[in-house]
């Protein structure tokens, strides 16, 4: 008992408790409650916070797969259309090459008739005119 008087455990321990006790319920309304209020508060925005990141980000995720299809179908659609253009041009080409082939083909048959019909009068106007060549020459050898 000696040693628990020297440890103040006398008389007064009950009092000690006593306002040990006001003190802790002091505390815990003025400042532990508040705390803990702040605390949740604040672990609850975070946690919102991250919430919402996380959907922000699916979000963005999902945007950027839309627009990457979205790309992906423009430029295939742009390469088919450019490929039809292309080959319409070609076409097109090929038809007026051919168009101007049969043309000079017709043109060159058309000069060639002209040539064999002149060069046919030529022959006759030099038969016509052989039998007096002839004699004239003849006359002058002679």
């Amino acid at each position: 008992m000696k040693i628990a008087v020297q440890l103040g455990l006398d008389g007064s321990l009950f009092y000690q408790l006593l306002v040990a006790l006001v003190y802790l319920v002091l505390a815990k309304f003025l400042f532990f409650n508040k705390l803990l209020a702040v605390i949740h508060s604040r672990y609850e925005k975070t946690e919102g916070a991250m919430h919402l990141a996380h959907e922000d980000e699916e979000k963005k995720r999902h945007l950027e797969q839309e627009y990457k299809e979205k790309m992906d179908l423009f430029f295939a659609t742009l390469q088919q259309e450019i490929t039809k253009k292309k080959a319409d041009h070609l076409l097109q080409m090929q038809q007026k090459m051919k168009k101007s082939e049969e043309e000079a083909a017709k043109k060159h048959a058309q000069e060639m008739f002209i040539f064999h019909s002149t060069l046919e009068e030529k022959k006759g106007q030099m038969k016509k005119e052989l039998p007096g060549l002839v004699d004239s020459f003849l006359s002058k050898l002679g």
